[in-house]
C-alpha cells in the first residue's frame, strides 16, 4: 500500500508542473533504479532472500510501479543467459499490454 500511496502522491504533486504521461515516466524509471539499486546491494544477504525482496520489490517497488519486477524479471533472464526468452518477454509484455489496455478501451466504448 505504501508504495501505491507514493507514487499517487509524487504523480500529482508532479502533474502541476509536467504532463501526468511524464510524472507517471518519471516514477516508473525512479521505481526501476531503486529496485536495480536494492536488488545490486541486497543479493545474497539472509534477510533480501528470505523476506527482503518481497517486501521490496514486490511489495513497495511492485505497488510504486509494476516496471521495477518487470525489469528485474527481463535483467534475470538475460543474467541467466536466456537472451531470446528475455527479448521475447520484453517484446510481448510491452506491446501485449499496450494492446489489451486499447482492446479493453474499444470494449467499453460506445
Amino acid at each position: 500500500m505504501a508504495g501505491a500511496v507514493s507514487r499517487f502522491t509524487l504523480v500529482s504533486l508532479a502533474s502541476h508542473f509536467i504532463s501526468s504521461a511524464w510524472a507517471v515516466f518519471g516514477v516508473n524509471v525512479a521505481g526501476c533504479l531503486a529496485a536495480g539499486a536494492f536488488v545490486g546491494w541486497l543479493m545474497g544477504s539472509e534477510w533480501f532472500d528470505s523476506t527482503g525482496r518481497a517486501f521490496l520489490i514486490v511489495g513497495f517497488l511492485g505497488s510504486f510501479t509494476t516496471f521495477s519486477a518487470f525489469s528485474i524479471d527481463v535483467i534475470a533472464l538475460f543474467q541467466a543467459y536466456r537472451y531470446l526468452e528475455g527479448l521475447m518477454y520484453l517484446f510481448l509484455t510491452t506491446s501485449m499490454c499496450v494492446l489489451a489496455t486499447w482492446l479493453g478501451l474499444r470494449l467499453v466504448s460506445s
